[in-house]
């Protein structure tokens, strides 16, 4: 991936077993368990008021 990007890619992990997932893996930068929960209220808020 970073050969097709030219650069190194974020990886962040989401969702309720995100920490967990985390701690065993290397190439993960970030974790915010609510970062799919807030993109949908996103969406939401855009779309409907």
């Amino acid at each position: 991936m970073i050969v097709e990007l030219g650069e190194k890619p974020t990886v962040v992990a989401t969702g309720g077993f995100a920490k967990l997932i985390a701690e065993s893996s290397e190439k993960i930068e970030t974790v915010d368990e609510t970062l799919m929960l807030e993109g949908l209220r996103f969406i939401y808020e855009k779309r409907f008021r």
